[in-house]
């Protein structure tokens, strides 16, 4: 038998994500060790009640047995806890102790749950396949990608990658195209693994990636969607991410400063790009420069309400074909 634990102390812990109380024996201590089993494993303590009241439990001879029992029948793959009893003060509880199964997921009577918190959680399929996966190191991006070969990976992109890669010097790749795929596990049966693909096809498959500023947790604003493979979606992630980046200090004194040459440095930095591309390519409107610089209309508009008011450009021409200018 295992080291018992301190039952008073952990009574007195209440419940958590390894600890689950319960008066009786029954659907419910199959179903936590079910979660037990697929999550961290944990102790069942039987004879306390929600509340944390110690009420204790009638055994007979055969009742641990039955448990344990009980538990190898209704748990597939079969999981044999440590079942036993002991007092605390003076009220005699079974304590059920689970620990994490090796292979994944667990199922009680072909249901599978999950400990979160100090609850169960019922797995649906994405998350038991997920669980699979991970009992054998596995997941989707791992798998030779559907009806794909070496020809679907863009040479150009792998070539560049290595260069990166090789030049930050933290490990180094064969210079060879197809020896640094299979050093990076991105070739299998020889065909390019999903992750391969995701990130070197020579087109950009039907996924993306999508991004924007969290308003509030719930409301994302100037999102964007990013149609490619990661190898060239990082840059457009990271330009959209720079763009919102805001230097965090302004001159003290800027009476005599000028302001011809860009926005000060208490400004967006997406504001001081966007005050250099109307320089560059004047009497455009908004839509213009959401393409120029890939980010939104709305985001555009913002900002040049921003140059406006620091009266760094102005509006020429009339509403059809005029455009903007800096001052």
């Amino acid at each position: 038998m295992k080291n018992q634990p301190n039952i008073s102390k952990l009574i007195e812990s209440g419940e958590s994500e390894t600890l689950e109380f319960k008066i009786s024996f029954g659907k419910e201590v199959l179903e936590t060790v079910c979660a037990f089993a697929n999550t961290k494993g944990g102790i069942i303590i039987i004879g306390v009640s929600d509340d944390v009241i110690v009420q204790g439990v009638e055994t007979g001879k055969e009742t641990l047995q039955n448990i344990q029992n009980q538990i190898k029948q209704g748990i597939q793959p079969n999981v044999i806890p440590e079942v036993y009893s002991t007092e605390n003060d003076g009220k005699l509880l079974i304590i059920i102790n689970v620990d994490e199964f090796p292979v994944k997921p667990v199922s009680f009577k072909g249901r599978y749950f999950k400990r979160i918190n100090n609850s169960n959680h019922l797995l649906d399929i994405n998350e038991i396949a997920n669980l699979y996966l991970k009992t054998f190191n596995l997941s989707w991006d791992s798998y030779p990608y559907p009806s794909s070969s070496i020809a679907d990976i863009d040479k150009e992109k792998v070539y560049s990658f290595i260069e990166k890669v090789n030049k930050e010097e933290r490990f180094s790749l064969p210079s060879d195209f197809e020896s640094s795929l299979l050093k990076l596990k991105l070739i299998k049966e020889n065909k390019p693994t999903a992750a391969a693909m995701l990130l070197f096809a020579t087109h950009a498959l039907n996924y993306k990636i999508h991004i924007g500023r969290f308003k509030s947790p719930t409301n994302i604003i100037d999102d964007k969607q990013i149609e490619d493979t990661l190898f060239e979606a990082n840059d457009q992630a990271l330009k959209f991410i720079l763009n919102y980046i805001k230097v965090s200090f302004e001159l003290a004194d800027r009476s005599n400063e000028g302001v011809n040459e860009g926005v000060n440095e208490g400004v967006n930095e997406g504001v001081n790009e966007l005050h250099k591309t109307i320089k560059k390519y004047p009497n455009n409107k908004t839509p213009f420069y959401s393409g120029k610089l890939n980010v939104p209309v709305k985001t555009i508009e913002r900002w040049i309400k921003t140059l406006k008011e620091k009266n760094l450009i102005e509006f020429k021409g009339s509403p059809k074909t005029g455009g903007y200018f800096v001052k």
